[in-house]
């Protein structure tokens, strides 16, 4: 597990001093479409605006599915691409691995579980850091019942990104 954690700090530490971000770019992570995501509409309403570069990538994409060094290699590679967007959106968690992007998470539903880090042992945790920008909610109560599970303060004003 710790292994896995240092990577990533490697990684993000790598990425966020060598890659520049592409101003006007927009990653979205597709997870779970059509069923659980909302970020398919957000995708295909950017794309016809026409404002912003809009690529999208399957989230399963970035899972080792073996340990091959192919394999591995090919999430490195996927890594430093998403590594260039100024702007990522995702539904159901994710990193950046560039301090300079902005993360958007719009989840897909409210918990009524026990999640990340209110989950009681630290394999249902997981690894993931709190390394978010924004996470959009419905209601002030579920931006609490977020905030408590992804460790980030709720903050009830909305700020300018310049984006």
């Amino acid at each position: 597990m710790f292994l896995k954690s240092t990577v990533k700090r490697i990684l993000r530490f790598i990425c966020s001093l060598l890659i520049p971000v592409r101003p006007g770019t927009v990653l979205i992570l597709e997870s779970s479409y059509p069923s659980g995501s909302n970020t398919h509409i957000l995708y295909k309403r950017l794309k016809e605006a026409g404002r912003y570069r809009v690529d999208r990538i399957e989230r399963g994409e970035l899972f080792l599915k073996n340990k091959s060094f192919s394999e591995v290699l090919r999430v490195l590679k996927l890594v430093v691409r998403m590594s260039r967007y100024q702007l990522i959106v995702c539904s159901h968690g994710n990193e950046k691995y560039n301090n300079k992007q902005i993360l958007i998470d719009v989840w897909h539903g409210i918990p009524l579980k026990a999640m990340r880090h209110m989950e009681p042992t630290a394999a249902e945790r997981g690894l993931m850091e709190p390394n978010l920008d924004y996470l959009i909610t419905t209601s002030k109560m579920h931006s609490v019942l977020m905030g408590a599970t992804h460790h980030i303060p709720f903050i009830s004003r909305s700020r300018n990104t310049g984006f």
